[in-house]
């Protein structure tokens, strides 16, 4: 079907036509958002050659050619944010990605906005990103208008009232982009309509998929190298930008890595910049256990999380007291309660090396011992630092580094817990402890648990005249008991030999294992 030249196409019509001969094309969409589209973006002027070339055998929507008519891929463009399927965009020669190609380069190819704009676009030497150099700063170089001596333009927003930089306009209202509302897009990764951050790879991508693939580098099918993936190799699939033939946009500017993208300077370059600052003294000299530290921490697998901890954590500033000689790193392990910060920052260190191992649970042991000590009546403080000392902590066994282990500070921690409580209990009933009564050790008894430490100190007090003999029944030692039946033991005994003989090994003890467990029943 042909459309001759002059034939009118009113509103209503031509929307019409538009669907009928995009749906005849393989374009699914809504006919109501078709006739919409198509009569606010193509002018009457232009609607009887727009419909010729939507008509015509040589299109297709699914694979547009750069030489398609401008208006004709707005118009799709358009359609595929609101949803519409069967539409695929051409191919931008410069940055591999597919959008609306409407400007020409010197080779004579259309190639997106933006890459037109980035040939107008360099690197300002002073503050290293990439923009029109339109101002000469007092050294004569060329810069861009920021780092210019005027610097930038500020304008006032009519909404908000605040002096702003960047602005965009609402019904001829100049307002910030915090009042700007947001425009949504369909992301073609997700499919959701959102803001959008960026054009690459197929299309509109919003902050979270922009992130996604900046953040998680990945071998190239191309060199096989770990690069981000985001532009498009002749094959249509997604490759690193030097086997597109584009330029690195995505590389540190320091190392050339694309690994840990941060920004200008890959996570690692900036982790070490961080540390520089955080960790060393005044000289620039790194203590010992600060470069420990230091080198512990460039060896992450994600250093940007430990660049936020380092910013917003609340360990920076002791960290760099540390560094300038202002405090002690011992400071770390003689808190008597940390707060968790501080615990993590105790760990931290541990685990990089700059805390020894071998005396770090007795350190903060002891710390947390003088402090619950503090708590007790004053006459009885240098007791309870003689039976921490020669008896709590004496009888606590000991790890391969030499260290207290976790199972023998949870009990030393309970028993003189125990005893602060113990002792101010007396000091309520206003009876000294070498005037205790049987009677009232069994009150304090039945009212809180002290049967697994309370023994023990009564034990050494009565020896040194502290306290006369008292009784206090111990817990009773309970052996485990069996309740299985004989079905259910031959059962396991059974289980036992078809995995032994399905395993190759040798039948073993089971027989001896039941007749162990009888034994133990009866």
């Amino acid at each position: 079907m042909t459309i001759p030249r002059g034939t009118p196409q009113p509103d209503g019509v031509f929307g019409l036509r538009v669907a009928a001969a995009l749906a005849a094309k393989g374009v699914s969409a809504s006919e109501h958002t078709v006739i919409e589209t198509a009569e606010r973006i193509v002018t009457p002027p232009r609607r009887n050659g727009v419909l010729r070339l939507l008509m015509s055998t040589r299109f297709a929507p699914a694979e547009l050619q750069a030489e398609t008519t401008v208006v004709v891929q707005v118009l799709l463009a358009n359609l595929a944010r609101d949803g519409a399927t069967g539409i695929r965009l051409p191919l931008c020669p410069s940055c591999r990605t597919r959008k609306v190609l409407k400007v020409r380069n010197e080779h004579g190819q259309r190639e997106c906005f933006r890459c037109a704009q980035r040939r107008s676009y360099n690197e300002c030497p002073q503050c290293l990103r990439m923009k029109k150099l339109t101002a000469t700063n007092a050294g004569g170089q060329r810069v861009c208008q920021r780092c210019g001596p005027d610097g930038i333009p500020t304008f006032t927003c009519d909404d908000c009232g605040k002096i702003v930089t960047t602005l965009g306009r609402v019904d001829g209202r100049r307002v910030c982009l915090n009042c700007l509302p947001p425009r949504l897009r369909r992301c073609v990764s997700c499919g959701e309509q959102k803001k959008i951050a960026a054009n690459m790879l197929h299309g509109p991508h919003c902050f979270a998929c922009h992130n996604r693939i900046l953040r998680n580098a990945a071998p190239c099918p191309g060199c096989g190298q770990k690069r981000i993936l985001a532009f498009l190799g002749t094959d249509d699939h997604p490759c690193c930008a030097s086997c597109a033939g584009q330029p690195a946009r995505y590389a540190c500017r320091r190392c050339g890595s694309e690994e840990h993208h941060y920004g200008r300077l890959c996570g690692k370059c900036v982790l070490s910049d961080r540390c520089d600052d955080i960790l060393t003294g005044p000289d620039g000299e790194f203590l010992p256990p600060m470069r420990v530290l230091r080198d512990y921490l460039l060896v992450q697998p994600r250093p940007a999380q430990i660049i936020k901890w380092l910013r917003m954590g609340p360990s920076t500033d002791l960290l760099r007291d540390i560094a300038s000689s202002r405090a002690s790193i011992d400071a770390v392990l003689d808190a008597p309660r940390p707060s968790k910060p501080l615990i993590y920052l105790r760990t931290l260190l541990l685990d990089a090396g700059a805390l020894p191992h071998d005396t770090a649970a007795t350190r903060q042991l002891m710390a947390w011992a003088t402090q619950t000590i503090t708590e007790a009546p004053a006459e009885h403080h240098q007791m309870l630092r003689t039976y921490t000392r020669w008896v709590l902590l004496r009888r606590a066994g000991r790890d391969d580094s030499g260290d207290i282990p976790l199972g023998a500070v949870r009990h030393v921690k309970a028993s003189l817990r125990g005893l602060v409580t113990f002792l101010t209990w007396a000091e309520e009933q206003r009876t000294p402890l070498a005037s205790l009564t049987q009677a009232q050790v069994d009150e304090f008894i039945t009212l809180r648990t002290a049967r697994r430490w309370l023994p023990q100190f009564v034990a050494w007090a009565a020896e040194r005249d502290i306290t006369p003999e008292l009784d206090i029944p111990t817990l009773p030692h309970r052996e485990p008991t069996i309740s299985a039946s004989e079905a259910q033991l031959d059962f396991s005994v059974a289980t036992f030999e078809n995995y032994a003989r399905l395993s190759g090994s040798t039948r073993g003890d089971y027989p001896a294992l039941r007749d162990t467990t009888y034994r133990r029943s009866s």
